[in-house]
């Protein structure tokens, strides 16, 4: 019987394969907890848009106005009646058109009418590093801008 030749893994090796896979986890998991804002905000961009296409959609099929509201100070927006969506929490947000110029603070409303038209606005919201700009043109829609 040969005790010390024995097929099986030492202690010290099976010690520096969890230290190394300790490693690994811990700089991924830094690496994603950092992304995880930004990618936040641009969810919250996209969901914006697609409330913008909505509206428009909606307005024409139905044959009313239909109003999305912005609420800057809450960080929420929605189609008005439908419910509300949050925006993150540390964004900021400005809405620049050419009646009000820029508006920082209160409930900013987009009309979209019957005929697919609705105001001319931009949208920029700004979290951390990450900015995003909104442009709602009043005939083709919405699109975003880094």
């Amino acid at each position: 019987m040969d005790f010390f030749n024995n097929k099986g893994f030492t202690l010290l090796e099976m010690i520096i394969t969890m230290f190394l896979i300790i490693v690994i986890v811990g700089l991924s998991s830094v690496f994603f907890v950092s992304r995880q804002p930004s990618e936040e905000l641009k969810r919250s961009v996209r969901d914006i848009v697609t409330t913008v296409r909505y509206a428009r959609s909606l307005a024409r099929t139905v044959g009313e106005v239909t109003v999305i509201n912005i609420d800057i100070d809450n960080k929420k927006f929605g189609i008005e009646g439908k419910g509300d969506r949050p925006l993150p929490d540390k964004s900021t947000i400005n809405i620049t058109d050419p009646v009000n110029g820029i508006t920082s603070n209160g409930i900013y409303r987009i009309e979209f009418y019957p005929s697919g038209l609705s105001g001319f606005a931009q949208i920029k919201i700004e979290s951390g590093d990450s900015k995003f700009t909104i442009i709602l043109d009043p005939v083709i829609g919405a699109y975003v801008s880094n």
